[in-house]
């Protein structure tokens, strides 16, 4: 479980190459000088962001299943 979360996190730094607030910025200036284009960048990655998100919350939930905190237990 901890592995998926430090692919995550690595596969995540390679997106944004480390600078996550820098890509933040730059998907607001893009958005803000021509919104289609922010658009259009942003539904690319879309899925992307769903399944990492996705993939963090199923392995916290794992993580806390362990511990006796999680839903089932």
């Amino acid at each position: 479980m901890l592995n998926v979360i430090a692919s995550t996190h690595e596969h995540f730094n390679q997106v944004t190459n480390g600078q996550m607030y820098s890509y933040i910025d730059k998907l607001v200036t893009l958005c803000t000088k021509n919104l289609d284009k922010g658009v259009s960048v942003c539904a690319t990655r879309e899925q992307w962001w769903e399944e990492l998100v996705m993939e963090v919350h199923g392995a916290l939930g794992d993580i806390l299943q362990e511990h006796g905190c999680g839903e089932v237990y």
